[in-house]
């Protein structure tokens, strides 16, 4: 549709190219506007397209301008006409033309919205990326909001205390972090809410390395046996936080396979493993004190998350004709249900009404296959009885 914006092109010179191949555009687009008005062949479709083309080219200009209320009223004269135009066209090619291009002004009015001041603007813009809408673009308009509000954030607090968040691509991962549950209840669908979370991730890790290199680099970080220092504390932080995304990843896989129907008793245990694991990682991490009420509550759901991994390993032994097994399986779900359940202030609401359902299943598994071991056993000592009372009789 035209020049791609390069707001955030560091380099002047290429920068002064840009405005000047911007400024000759909009001088070309005036000409054809005036012809197409003046040019009594020209029909009124004609007209309109040449008038919506105008109104974006100055408003690219004034975008890379950073005049934004000038690029907001430009944007929005072609939105108006490339509505009116869309609605208008009889063919489904020419209406889809111009939805297209409706959908690819979207980002850039929102991002003009919210430098004039529209703070809901920069949730608008996560959403259009979320659905899929203007690409990489959009991808650079969302990145350039986060870095307006992280030169705000100059701290975090956890386990107590005010943790100074002085490097810059940590405090983009941690705006992206606090708007992420907004987006992932704004996510059409489950695979758009694990995209998301996945694309935190790999944040995290960039943002956890940076941390971890100036930790190598500092006498806090060779301080071995002595308190932990507020940048070791902040790496612990951020440890956490990946944990904490991981774990909500897994819960949404978990509900990806229950809702994709048929599946293996395996098949739900690998989510529930990295759970557990991660979950235990994060009672080992620096500065997270044992008994301390963030441990009891990362105890309680781990406690409630090993009822699951029980659960599933034992059905799965169960299916395998290994009762025994399944049964203390069983057995050990059905102890750690009910640890957690005694904690169960100290777990997320939401979890502790499936986990009682839990207890129930896992109670009522138990005593099942205990019975069908029983059973079976039965059967086997009834099937090789004839025989052994045929080699008495023999003896005898």
């Amino acid at each position: 549709m035209g020049p791609r914006h390069a707001t955030s092109n560091t380099e002047p010179r290429k920068r002064f190219h840009l405005l000047g191949r911007l400024r000759k555009a909009v001088k070309h687009s005036n000409i054809l506007t005036s012809l197409c008005e003046a040019w009594s062949k020209c029909d009124a479709r004609t007209r309109l397209e040449a008038q919506a083309y105008d109104a974006w080219i100055q408003g690219a200009l004034a975008f890379e301008l950073q005049q934004w209320g000038p690029a907001l009223e430009c944007y929005g004269r072609a939105q108006a006409i490339y509505e009116r135009l869309a609605h208008a066209m009889a063919g489904e090619a020419d209406r889809t033309l111009f939805m297209q291009r409706l959908e690819e002004l979207s980002p850039s009015l929102r991002y003009c919205a919210y430098n004039i001041g529209d703070e809901s603007a920069a949730a608008d813009l996560q959403r259009m990326r979320l659905q899929g809408t203007g690409s990489a673009d959009l991808d650079r308009l969302v990145a350039q909001t986060r870095e307006k509000q992280a030169r705000s954030l100059s701290e975090v607090e956890w386990l107590g205390r005010r943790l100074p968040v002085r490097q810059e691509k940590v405090r983009l991962f941690l705006c992206a972090a606090k708007e992420a549950p907004k987006e992932a209840q704004q996510a059409p669908d489950l695979d758009a809410q694990i995209t998301l979370f996945e694309r935190l991730l790999l944040d995290c890790k960039d943002a956890i390395q940076v941390v971890r290199e100036e930790l190598r680099t500092t006498e806090a970080g060779r301080n071995v046996g002595g308190p932990v220092s507020e940048l070791q504390l902040l790496h612990s932080y951020l440890q956490w936080t990946r944990q904490k995304t991981t774990v909500e990843r897994s819960l949404l896989l978990v509900k990806q396979l229950q809702e994709g129907g048929s599946r293996k008793p395996l098949d739900l245990l690998r989510p529930y493993e990295v759970i557990v694991q991660n979950l235990s990682e994060t009672l080992q991490l620096p500065g997270v004190e044992e008994e301390s009420e963030f441990a009891e509550k990362v105890t309680s759901e781990l406690l409630c998350y090993k009822a699951y991994r029980a659960h599933h390993v034992g059905q799965a032994l169960a299916a395998a004709g290994r009762r025994l097994e399944a049964v203390a399986l069983f057995h050990r779900g059905l102890e750690y249900a009910r640890q957690a359940l005694a904690r169960a202030h100290l777990l997320p609401q939401e979890a502790v009404s499936p986990l009682k359902d839990l207890e129930t299943v896992l109670e009522g598994q138990k005593y099942s296959v205990h019975a069908d071991s029983l059973l079976g056993t039965a059967a086997l000592l009834c099937s090789i009885l004839p025989f052994f009372l045929d080699s008495f009789s023999s003896c005898m």
